[in-house]
């Protein structure tokens, strides 16, 4: 999981440090399984861009997150 994460943060460009939610189990999407992934900070000229990273055993795929994966309501742990 943690190479898929990584994967995305280089991809989009993303500034440390990163929050993810759970790992959820989802009917839609390249894989069995997502996290929701965001930057843990913003500012006001940079709003929070939030991504939905699917897995099965390996990383399979991410995207902008939209609104039937629920990432918005979710909570974030912090990781380094």
């Amino acid at each position: 999981m943690q190479k898929g994460i990584q994967t995305v943060v280089t991809e989009a460009k993303l500034a440390g440090p990163i929050e993810i939610s759970a790992l959820r189990k989802t009917d839609h999407g390249p894989g069995d399984y997502f996290i929701c992934l965001r930057e843990a900070t913003s500012s006001p000229e940079k709003q929070h861009l939030t991504y939905a990273v699917f897995f099965d055993s390996t990383y399979k795929g991410s995207r902008q997150s939209v609104i039937l994966e629920g990432c918005e309501q979710q909570q974030y742990s912090r990781i380094d």
